[in-house]
């Protein structure tokens, strides 16, 4: 019996990560904090842009508590993250692995 549960839930892990490279999806997440006190930014605009007409593909502000997390299936695309006071920030330079691209810490 246990052998069957293990079975499916590897069954499953599997399949779940063949139809999630399939989608073409990306799921872009972070953590935006300010610099000199190294506390969370709530509410900051987190952008995904393409690169060649600077067009708006997809948005989401973050948590509270600084965090955010959206999926794009652009190929292409930069991240931009703004907040009212604060120098934009924009990220054109990392790796997706496994379609994800998780940018850490971002220091506005």
């Amino acid at each position: 019996m246990q052998s069957r549960i293990l079975t499916f839930i590897l069954f499953f892990n599997c399949l779940m990560t063949i139809l999630s490279a399939q989608s073409g999806e990306v799921i872009v997440s972070g953590k935006v904090i300010e610099g000199q006190s190294q506390m969370p930014v709530g509410y900051a605009m987190v952008a995904i842009s393409d690169p060649k007409t600077d067009e708006v593909l997809t948005g989401i502000t973050t948590t509270e508590d600084g965090f955010f997390e959206v999926s794009t299936k652009a190929e292409n695309f930069y991240v931009e993250i703004s907040f009212i006071g604060f120098k934009s920030r924009r990220i054109d330079d990392f790796d997706i692995i496994d379609n994800r691209l998780d940018l850490g810490e971002i220091i506005l």
